[in-house]
């Protein structure tokens, strides 16, 4: 492996495994190990152009510097990114600064794929802004990988030969989701052994007694609704406090709940698997459904 590989690959992991113990303990990552995490990125991306003979591909990092910097640095230390909106001015400087090193790396025999860059950053924004990044912290942290690891390893070869249909950072993110979908068999698993039998909710939680719930990240899967304790599949809308007394009027000593598990893990899980093993949706796609 490459000796950035191994750089980029330590980094991630020791990043992603802060952030996954952090957001286990207390649902929240610091925005200072972003902080670190961002400057070290950028300085490898700096970096890797003039090792691999290509200086003039070092233009991208300062177009991506200020288009990255407002967004971590300006607003204090909220994880949300909704207080952290680029300006019209920089907004504009930033296209035409696009625009400006697409032309000179064109006119003069540079590769225009370091544009992938801040490409990647305005998708990850975008994910964020529909919501397919639930909260600031998730966006942060793939806004951190892209900036790590916006290319492929350059000595990759993972386990799984199929070519990859994404952008690393993006494989990367892929492979987490797939890997998120361990936890509802381990969640079955989990409740078999313990005999709390139930389907569906044997998928999505498991059995607490009611006192400890309030303490732990969870959050109630039954809810009174009229005269009966309905089971609630996906209760991430429901007021927790209220909730429990509720429940706690009705006798109910030991309820499901479904467990708020952070996202980091996956995403440190699906990091991991992309350097060692690839792209783990081109092999379901391309193996599985073309046969390929």
């Amino acid at each position: 492996m490459h000796p950035l590989d191994i750089i980029r690959l330590s980094v991630g992991v020791l990043a992603l495994g802060v952030a996954s113990y952090t957001d286990l303990r207390t649902r929240r990552v610091p925005n200072r190990l972003w902080g670190f995490v961002m400057p070290f990125a950028l300085a490898l991306l700096a970096l890797q152009p003039f090792m691999e003979d290509r200086p003039l591909d070092a233009l991208v990092v300062p177009m991506t510097l200020i288009f990255v910097l407002p967004v971590f640095f300006e607003g204090g230390r909220r994880t949300d990114l909704s207080e952290h909106v680029l300006s019209y001015p920089i907004w504009v400087v930033f296209v035409v600064l696009s625009i400006a090193t697409l032309v000179t790396l064109l006119l003069l025999g540079g590769d225009p794929r370091g544009l992938v860059v801040p490409g990647l950053l305005l998708l990850v924004y975008g994910m964020y802004i529909v919501g397919l990044l639930h909260g600031g912290g998730d966006a942060k942290a793939m806004i951190a990988l892209v900036l790590l690891v916006p290319f492929p390893p350059l000595d990759w070869d993972p386990m799984i030969r199929t070519p990859s249909l994404f952008p690393f950072p993006i494989v990367v993110l892929t492979n987490s989701m797939i890997l998120f979908l361990v936890i509802p068999v381990a969640l079955f698993l989990l409740n078999l052994v313990r005999g709390d039998l139930g389907l569906p909710e044997m998928f999505f939680g498991y059995r607490m007694p009611l006192r400890k719930a309030r303490r732990e990240h969870v959050w109630p899967m039954e809810r009174v609704v009229g005269d009966r304790v309905v089971l609630v599949l996906f209760p991430s809308r429901i007021e927790p406090d209220e909730t429990y007394a509720q429940l706690a009027r009705r006798g109910r000593d030991r309820i499901w709940v479904s467990p708020k598990f952070p996202f980091m893990v996956p995403l440190l899980m699906g990091f991991v698997a992309a350097f060692l093993l690839g792209d783990l949706m081109a092999a379901l796609v391309l193996r599985g459904i073309l046969g390929r």
